[in-house]
């Protein structure tokens, strides 16, 4: 499993925000799930799990930052034109 870091901050956010193809999100879970890193495909409607491997998704023509969807509210949005990412091998 993927190990992802984030440096910064994960404030909750009731403002609507919709989540837009290639918006990479952090989606924390209720009861019975697992707190997950994702990324939207808009052509899915879906957001996939990066750091779960893929078992965990949300479904929806339409998101939105601070709204709980099935097991998960998204409290991070990250849209993509604002993310660095690097994939490094653990040791």
């Amino acid at each position: 499993m993927a190990k992802i870091e984030f440096k910064g901050d994960l404030p909750l956010s009731k403002k609507e925000n919709r989540i837009k193809q290639g918006d990479y999100v952090y989606c924390k879970a209720s009861t019975g799930a697992l707190h997950f890193w994702g990324i939207y495909n808009s052509s899915l409607e879906t957001v996939i799990a990066l750091d779960g491997g893929g078992c965990d998704y949300i479904k929806g023509a339409e998101l939105y930052l601070g709204e709980t969807y099935s097991h998960w509210t998204i409290i991070k949005r990250i849209p993509s034109r604002n993310i660095k990412i690097i994939i490094e091998e653990a040791s």
